[in-house]
Protein backbone atom coordinates (compact mmCIF):
# COMPACT_ATOMS: atom_id res chain seq x y z
CA UNK A 1 0.00 0.00 0.00
CA UNK A 2 1.38 3.44 -1.12
CA UNK A 3 2.17 6.34 1.51
CA UNK A 4 1.11 8.69 -1.14
CA UNK A 5 -2.95 7.34 -0.92
CA UNK A 6 -2.22 6.26 2.94
CA UNK A 7 -1.43 10.76 3.31
CA UNK A 8 -3.76 11.74 0.60
CA UNK A 9 -6.80 9.98 2.64
CA UNK A 10 -5.52 11.53 5.92
CA UNK A 11 -4.93 14.99 4.77
CA UNK A 12 -7.28 15.34 2.10
CA UNK A 13 -9.04 18.93 2.98
CA UNK A 14 -12.13 20.46 1.34
CA UNK A 15 -14.08 23.79 0.78
CA UNK A 16 -17.72 24.05 -0.61
CA UNK A 17 -18.08 24.91 -3.57
CA UNK A 18 -21.72 25.41 -4.60
CA UNK A 19 -20.66 24.27 -8.39
CA UNK A 20 -19.02 21.16 -6.88
CA UNK A 21 -20.59 17.36 -7.70
CA UNK A 22 -20.97 14.41 -5.36
CA UNK A 23 -21.44 11.21 -7.10
CA UNK A 24 -23.11 8.12 -5.71
CA UNK A 25 -22.85 5.24 -7.03
CA UNK A 26 -25.70 2.73 -5.52
CA UNK A 27 -24.33 -1.42 -5.81
CA UNK A 28 -27.48 -3.18 -4.70
CA UNK A 29 -26.05 -6.51 -3.95
CA UNK A 30 -26.15 -8.28 -0.57
CA UNK A 31 -25.53 -11.64 0.69
CA UNK A 32 -29.03 -11.81 2.36
CA UNK A 33 -31.32 -9.39 4.30
CA UNK A 34 -31.07 -7.82 7.90
CA UNK A 35 -33.67 -7.91 9.47
CA UNK A 36 -34.48 -4.49 9.41
CA UNK A 37 -33.62 -3.55 6.14
CA UNK A 38 -36.25 -1.97 3.56
CA UNK A 39 -33.98 -1.30 0.64
CA UNK A 40 -34.36 -2.61 -2.68
CA UNK A 41 -32.17 -5.48 -3.01
CA UNK A 42 -30.82 -8.23 -4.74
CA UNK A 43 -29.51 -11.36 -2.71
CA UNK A 44 -26.87 -13.45 -3.35
CA UNK A 45 -26.44 -12.71 -6.99
CA UNK A 46 -24.45 -14.72 -9.17
CA UNK A 47 -21.25 -13.13 -11.19
CA UNK A 48 -22.35 -13.08 -14.30
CA UNK A 49 -25.33 -10.35 -13.43
CA UNK A 50 -23.13 -8.36 -11.55
CA UNK A 51 -20.62 -7.86 -13.92
CA UNK A 52 -23.51 -7.41 -16.34
CA UNK A 53 -24.59 -4.11 -13.99
CA UNK A 54 -20.97 -3.39 -13.92
CA UNK A 55 -21.05 -2.72 -18.28
CA UNK A 56 -24.26 -0.97 -17.51
CA UNK A 57 -22.89 1.54 -14.81
CA UNK A 58 -20.03 2.40 -17.28
CA UNK A 59 -22.57 2.94 -20.07
CA UNK A 60 -24.31 5.51 -17.71
CA UNK A 61 -21.16 7.29 -16.47
CA UNK A 62 -20.11 7.55 -20.06
CA UNK A 63 -23.79 8.98 -21.47
CA UNK A 64 -23.41 11.46 -18.38
CA UNK A 65 -20.20 12.78 -18.76
CA UNK A 66 -20.75 15.45 -21.62
CA UNK A 67 -24.14 17.37 -18.97
CA UNK A 68 -21.24 17.31 -16.09
CA UNK A 69 -18.60 19.14 -17.94
CA UNK A 70 -18.88 22.39 -16.41
CA UNK A 71 -18.56 20.75 -12.70
CA UNK A 72 -15.95 19.41 -10.19
CA UNK A 73 -16.56 16.37 -8.18
CA UNK A 74 -15.36 16.23 -4.55
CA UNK A 75 -16.55 12.69 -3.15
CA UNK A 76 -17.35 9.47 -5.22
CA UNK A 77 -19.32 7.72 -2.40
CA UNK A 78 -20.05 4.01 -3.72
CA UNK A 79 -22.24 2.12 -1.47
CA UNK A 80 -25.16 -0.93 -1.79
CA UNK A 81 -25.74 -3.04 -0.11
CA UNK A 82 -22.15 -4.97 0.09
CA UNK A 83 -19.75 -3.46 -3.20
CA UNK A 84 -17.01 -5.71 -2.22
CA UNK A 85 -19.38 -8.39 -3.21
CA UNK A 86 -18.46 -7.24 -6.76
CA UNK A 87 -16.04 -9.69 -8.68
CA UNK A 88 -12.30 -8.73 -7.97
CA UNK A 89 -11.17 -6.05 -10.92
CA UNK A 90 -14.87 -4.71 -11.15
CA UNK A 91 -14.44 -1.79 -9.26
CA UNK A 92 -11.51 -0.60 -10.40
CA UNK A 93 -13.51 -0.21 -13.86
CA UNK A 94 -15.95 1.63 -12.45
CA UNK A 95 -13.72 4.13 -10.59
CA UNK A 96 -11.32 4.22 -13.65
CA UNK A 97 -14.51 5.36 -15.67
CA UNK A 98 -15.32 7.99 -13.18
CA UNK A 99 -11.97 9.23 -13.40
CA UNK A 100 -11.82 9.68 -17.03
CA UNK A 101 -15.13 11.09 -17.59
CA UNK A 102 -15.48 13.48 -15.00
CA UNK A 103 -12.78 16.36 -13.32
CA UNK A 104 -12.27 15.13 -10.21
CA UNK A 105 -10.87 17.37 -7.24
CA UNK A 106 -7.45 17.16 -6.80
CA UNK A 107 -7.99 15.52 -3.01
CA UNK A 108 -11.38 14.24 -3.98
CA UNK A 109 -12.33 11.91 -1.28
CA UNK A 110 -13.33 8.18 -2.49
CA UNK A 111 -15.36 6.55 0.35
CA UNK A 112 -16.35 3.16 0.40
CA UNK A 113 -18.89 1.99 2.44
CA UNK A 114 -18.54 -1.98 3.20
CA UNK A 115 -19.41 -4.87 6.02
CA UNK A 116 -17.11 -6.88 8.10
CA UNK A 117 -15.65 -10.29 6.85
CA UNK A 118 -15.60 -9.12 3.56
CA UNK A 119 -12.40 -7.22 3.57
CA UNK A 120 -9.73 -9.23 3.38
CA UNK A 121 -5.88 -8.86 2.81
CA UNK A 122 -6.71 -9.06 -0.92
CA UNK A 123 -9.66 -7.22 -1.61
CA UNK A 124 -8.14 -4.11 0.93
CA UNK A 125 -5.42 -3.78 -1.92
CA UNK A 126 -7.90 -3.91 -4.22
CA UNK A 127 -9.54 -1.36 -2.92
CA UNK A 128 -6.58 0.70 -2.42
CA UNK A 129 -5.31 0.21 -6.21
CA UNK A 130 -8.94 1.54 -7.41
CA UNK A 131 -8.32 4.52 -5.62
CA UNK A 132 -10.56 4.49 -2.36
CA UNK A 133 -9.25 6.16 0.09
CA UNK A 134 -11.47 6.44 2.75
CA UNK A 135 -13.41 2.94 3.96
CA UNK A 136 -16.49 2.97 6.39
CA UNK A 137 -17.15 0.16 8.20
CA UNK A 138 -20.31 -1.37 9.45
CA UNK A 139 -20.65 -2.47 13.34
CA UNK A 140 -23.93 -3.37 14.71
CA UNK A 141 -22.98 -3.96 18.49
CA UNK A 142 -20.93 -6.02 20.31
CA UNK A 143 -23.87 -7.10 22.53
CA UNK A 144 -25.13 -10.73 21.15
CA UNK A 145 -28.80 -10.42 21.93
CA UNK A 146 -29.23 -6.85 20.18
CA UNK A 147 -26.55 -8.34 17.10
CA UNK A 148 -29.26 -11.73 17.01
CA UNK A 149 -31.88 -9.06 16.39
CA UNK A 150 -30.60 -7.59 13.28
CA UNK A 151 -28.86 -10.77 12.51
CA UNK A 152 -26.35 -9.65 9.70
CA UNK A 153 -24.69 -11.25 7.28
CA UNK A 154 -21.33 -10.82 9.37
CA UNK A 155 -20.32 -11.36 13.44
CA UNK A 156 -18.22 -9.01 15.61
CA UNK A 157 -15.10 -10.88 15.43
CA UNK A 158 -15.53 -10.31 11.03
CA UNK A 159 -15.47 -6.24 12.61
CA UNK A 160 -12.60 -7.10 14.66
CA UNK A 161 -10.69 -8.69 11.96
CA UNK A 162 -11.46 -5.86 9.60
CA UNK A 163 -10.66 -3.25 11.64
CA UNK A 164 -7.27 -4.31 12.65
CA UNK A 165 -6.32 -5.32 9.24
CA UNK A 166 -6.91 -1.68 8.13
CA UNK A 167 -4.83 -0.73 11.31
CA UNK A 168 -1.81 -2.91 10.37
CA UNK A 169 -2.04 -2.42 6.66
CA UNK A 170 -1.32 1.26 7.21
CA UNK A 171 -5.34 2.20 5.99
CA UNK A 172 -5.89 5.36 8.41
CA UNK A 173 -8.50 6.76 6.82
CA UNK A 174 -11.31 4.52 7.92
CA UNK A 175 -14.63 5.19 9.70
CA UNK A 176 -17.25 3.37 11.84
CA UNK A 177 -20.74 3.28 11.57
CA UNK A 178 -23.08 2.40 14.72
CA UNK A 179 -26.60 2.06 14.76
CA UNK A 180 -28.28 3.81 17.69
CA UNK A 181 -31.94 2.65 18.84
CA UNK A 182 -31.46 -1.44 18.34
CA UNK A 183 -33.95 -3.21 20.60
CA UNK A 184 -32.77 -4.47 23.37
CA UNK A 185 -30.24 -1.51 23.45
CA UNK A 186 -29.23 0.14 26.81
CA UNK A 187 -26.57 2.63 27.79
CA UNK A 188 -24.02 0.66 28.92
CA UNK A 189 -24.24 -2.11 25.84
CA UNK A 190 -24.04 1.05 23.28
CA UNK A 191 -21.12 2.11 25.51
CA UNK A 192 -19.45 -1.20 25.31
CA UNK A 193 -19.87 -0.70 21.38
CA UNK A 194 -18.46 2.68 20.93
CA UNK A 195 -15.47 1.73 23.18
CA UNK A 196 -14.59 -1.20 20.92
CA UNK A 197 -15.51 0.92 17.70
CA UNK A 198 -12.92 4.22 19.48
CA UNK A 199 -10.41 1.54 20.33
CA UNK A 200 -10.01 0.91 16.82
CA UNK A 201 -8.77 3.94 16.19
CA UNK A 202 -10.98 4.94 13.70
CA UNK A 203 -10.84 8.98 12.34
CA UNK A 204 -14.21 9.11 12.28
CA UNK A 205 -17.71 7.29 13.64
CA UNK A 206 -21.07 8.23 12.73
CA UNK A 207 -24.17 6.84 14.70
CA UNK A 208 -26.93 5.59 12.35
CA UNK A 209 -30.50 6.43 13.96
CA UNK A 210 -32.24 3.03 14.40
CA UNK A 211 -36.03 2.98 12.58
CA UNK A 212 -38.35 0.25 12.57
CA UNK A 213 -40.26 0.31 9.27
CA UNK A 214 -43.39 -2.07 8.42
CA UNK A 215 -42.87 -4.43 6.01
CA UNK A 216 -39.15 -5.71 7.14
CA UNK A 217 -38.94 -8.90 8.84
CA UNK A 218 -38.33 -7.50 12.45
CA UNK A 219 -41.25 -4.86 11.59
CA UNK A 220 -43.91 -7.34 10.70
CA UNK A 221 -42.31 -9.66 14.15
CA UNK A 222 -43.53 -6.58 16.59
CA UNK A 223 -46.29 -6.08 14.83
CA UNK A 224 -47.19 -9.38 15.37
CA UNK A 225 -46.78 -8.54 18.87
CA UNK A 226 -43.06 -10.00 19.49
CA UNK A 227 -41.78 -8.11 22.13
CA UNK A 228 -38.28 -6.43 21.09
CA UNK A 229 -37.61 -4.83 23.60
CA UNK A 230 -37.47 -1.30 21.47
CA UNK A 231 -36.00 1.81 23.17
CA UNK A 232 -38.92 4.63 24.20
CA UNK A 233 -38.32 8.11 22.78
CA UNK A 234 -36.80 9.32 26.00
CA UNK A 235 -34.39 6.19 26.13
CA UNK A 236 -33.42 6.62 22.65
CA UNK A 237 -32.60 10.44 23.21
CA UNK A 238 -30.58 9.34 26.10
CA UNK A 239 -28.82 6.76 24.07
CA UNK A 240 -28.18 9.58 21.61
CA UNK A 241 -26.62 11.91 24.27
CA UNK A 242 -24.32 9.24 25.71
CA UNK A 243 -23.26 8.20 22.56
CA UNK A 244 -22.03 11.82 21.50
CA UNK A 245 -20.55 12.72 24.37
CA UNK A 246 -18.44 9.54 24.69
CA UNK A 247 -16.86 10.95 21.35
CA UNK A 248 -16.60 14.45 22.53
CA UNK A 249 -14.25 13.06 25.20
CA UNK A 250 -12.32 11.11 22.74
CA UNK A 251 -11.63 14.13 20.60
CA UNK A 252 -14.03 13.66 17.99
CA UNK A 253 -15.50 16.57 16.64
CA UNK A 254 -19.05 16.82 14.55
CA UNK A 255 -19.43 17.26 10.79
CA UNK A 256 -22.70 16.42 10.95
CA UNK A 257 -25.22 15.62 13.92
CA UNK A 258 -24.70 12.11 13.03
CA UNK A 259 -21.24 12.40 11.84
CA UNK A 260 -18.21 12.78 13.66
CA UNK A 261 -14.53 12.79 13.19
CA UNK A 262 -10.84 13.93 14.66
CA UNK A 263 -10.48 18.03 13.35
CA UNK A 264 -8.93 17.34 9.67
CA UNK A 265 -10.31 14.21 8.74
CA UNK A 266 -13.99 14.85 8.25
CA UNK A 267 -15.80 13.44 5.40
CA UNK A 268 -16.09 15.11 2.55
CA UNK A 269 -19.45 13.06 2.20
CA UNK A 270 -20.76 14.74 5.04
CA UNK A 271 -19.80 18.64 4.59
CA UNK A 272 -21.54 18.18 1.66
CA UNK A 273 -24.51 16.60 2.42
CA UNK A 274 -24.97 19.04 5.27
CA UNK A 275 -24.22 21.94 2.34
CA UNK A 276 -26.53 20.85 0.40
CA UNK A 277 -24.33 20.04 -2.27
CA UNK A 278 -25.18 18.48 -5.87
CA UNK A 279 -25.70 15.06 -6.14
CA UNK A 280 -24.94 12.42 -9.18
CA UNK A 281 -26.53 9.42 -8.77
CA UNK A 282 -25.46 6.34 -10.53
CA UNK A 283 -26.75 2.90 -10.80
CA UNK A 284 -29.76 1.59 -9.97
CA UNK A 285 -32.50 3.39 -7.14
CA UNK A 286 -29.74 5.93 -7.58
CA UNK A 287 -31.10 9.52 -6.65
CA UNK A 288 -30.00 12.55 -8.49
CA UNK A 289 -30.16 16.46 -7.21
CA UNK A 290 -28.46 18.34 -10.18
CA UNK A 291 -28.94 21.59 -12.08
CA UNK A 292 -32.25 22.44 -10.37
CA UNK A 293 -33.60 19.27 -11.28
CA UNK A 294 -34.32 15.81 -8.77
CA UNK A 295 -35.03 12.40 -10.07
CA UNK A 296 -34.20 8.52 -9.38
CA UNK A 297 -33.05 6.09 -11.58
CA UNK A 298 -35.17 2.85 -11.59
CA UNK A 299 -34.48 -0.19 -9.34
CA UNK A 300 -35.34 -2.75 -11.37
CA UNK A 301 -32.13 -4.67 -11.66
CA UNK A 302 -33.07 -5.77 -15.75
CA UNK A 303 -34.02 -2.50 -16.70
CA UNK A 304 -31.65 -0.48 -15.45
CA UNK A 305 -29.31 -3.02 -17.40
CA UNK A 306 -31.07 -2.95 -20.86
CA UNK A 307 -31.00 0.66 -20.92
CA UNK A 308 -28.43 2.43 -18.70
CA UNK A 309 -27.25 4.93 -21.20
CA UNK A 310 -30.87 6.03 -21.85
CA UNK A 311 -32.18 8.67 -19.16
CA UNK A 312 -35.71 8.45 -20.72
CA UNK A 313 -36.07 4.62 -19.59
CA UNK A 314 -34.50 4.50 -16.13
CA UNK A 315 -35.13 8.24 -14.91
CA UNK A 316 -38.65 8.38 -12.70
CA UNK A 317 -39.94 10.65 -10.22
CA UNK A 318 -38.63 13.67 -12.45
CA UNK A 319 -39.39 17.21 -10.96
CA UNK A 320 -37.62 20.67 -11.53
CA UNK A 321 -36.17 21.84 -8.08
CA UNK A 322 -37.78 26.03 -8.21
CA UNK A 323 -36.61 28.54 -5.77
CA UNK A 324 -39.02 26.77 -3.01
CA UNK A 325 -37.94 23.10 -3.13
CA UNK A 326 -34.25 24.49 -3.65
CA UNK A 327 -34.42 26.68 -0.20
CA UNK A 328 -36.17 23.83 1.83
CA UNK A 329 -33.63 21.17 0.49
CA UNK A 330 -30.90 23.15 1.66
CA UNK A 331 -32.70 24.00 5.06
CA UNK A 332 -33.18 20.37 5.92
CA UNK A 333 -29.45 19.00 5.24
CA UNK A 334 -28.38 22.67 6.99
CA UNK A 335 -30.59 21.29 9.83
CA UNK A 336 -28.36 17.71 10.11
CA UNK A 337 -25.29 20.09 10.78
CA UNK A 338 -23.90 21.09 14.19
CA UNK A 339 -24.78 24.84 13.53
CA UNK A 340 -28.09 24.76 12.12
CA UNK A 341 -29.87 27.15 10.33
CA UNK A 342 -29.04 31.15 11.11
CA UNK A 343 -32.48 32.49 10.14
CA UNK A 344 -31.18 36.14 9.35
CA UNK A 345 -28.56 34.25 6.72
CA UNK A 346 -31.17 32.02 5.14
CA UNK A 347 -33.67 34.75 4.19
CA UNK A 348 -30.62 36.85 2.65
CA UNK A 349 -29.28 33.95 0.49
CA UNK A 350 -33.19 32.47 -0.48
CA UNK A 351 -34.93 35.88 -0.65
CA UNK A 352 -37.83 34.19 1.74
CA UNK A 353 -38.03 33.41 5.55
CA UNK A 354 -37.36 29.99 6.27
CA UNK A 355 -40.92 28.75 7.43
CA UNK A 356 -41.89 29.46 4.01
CA UNK A 357 -39.47 27.21 2.55
CA UNK A 358 -40.19 25.12 5.48
CA UNK A 359 -43.77 25.41 6.68
CA UNK A 360 -43.99 22.69 9.29
CA UNK A 361 -41.24 24.66 11.13
CA UNK A 362 -43.54 24.99 14.31
CA UNK A 363 -44.94 21.65 14.29
CA UNK A 364 -41.77 20.24 14.52
CA UNK A 365 -40.75 23.10 16.86
CA UNK A 366 -44.05 21.74 18.67
CA UNK A 367 -43.19 17.92 18.81
CA UNK A 368 -39.85 18.89 19.69
CA UNK A 369 -37.96 17.88 17.16
CA UNK A 370 -36.29 21.57 16.69
CA UNK A 371 -35.58 24.34 18.25
CA UNK A 372 -35.08 27.87 18.03
CA UNK A 373 -32.08 29.61 19.73
CA UNK A 374 -32.70 33.40 19.17
CA UNK A 375 -31.46 34.05 15.41
CA UNK A 376 -30.70 30.02 14.76
CA UNK A 377 -32.82 26.91 14.25
CA UNK A 378 -31.10 23.63 15.72
CA UNK A 379 -32.78 19.95 15.43
CA UNK A 380 -32.76 18.49 19.08
CA UNK A 381 -31.43 14.94 20.44
CA UNK A 382 -35.36 13.57 19.69
CA UNK A 383 -35.51 15.25 16.37
CA UNK A 384 -32.02 13.09 14.96
CA UNK A 385 -33.38 9.84 16.87
CA UNK A 386 -37.38 10.18 16.07
CA UNK A 387 -37.25 9.90 12.05
CA UNK A 388 -41.03 8.73 11.69
CA UNK A 389 -42.42 11.53 13.83
CA UNK A 390 -40.54 13.57 11.56
CA UNK A 391 -41.14 11.90 8.30
CA UNK A 392 -44.81 11.89 9.57
CA UNK A 393 -45.09 16.05 9.98
CA UNK A 394 -42.97 16.33 6.94
CA UNK A 395 -45.67 14.54 5.20
CA UNK A 396 -48.41 16.79 6.40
Amino acid sequence: MSDECKDQAVEADYSIDPTDVQIVVNLPFCKRACRHCDKTMTYAPGDDLMKAYVRALLREIVSLAPDMADHRVSCVHITGGMPLMLPQGELKDILTSIKQSFALCENAEILLDTHPGLLKKDRLADCVEAGINRISLSLVSTNYKEFRQINPPFDVGDFQSSAWLMRTEGFRAFEIRIPVGLPFQTKESLRSTVFEATGMGPVGVAYIPFVLRTGTPLGDAYQAGEHLGMPGPQTREALFEEATNILWRDGYRATSLVSYAFPGHQSINELHHVAAGQVLGLGAGATTCCDGYEYTNTSDIDLYIAHANEPEQICQNIYELAEKPAARRAALCALDGPDGVILSDFETRFGMPLRDALPQTDALIEAGLLEQKDNRLVKTARGVVDIPTFEQIMAN
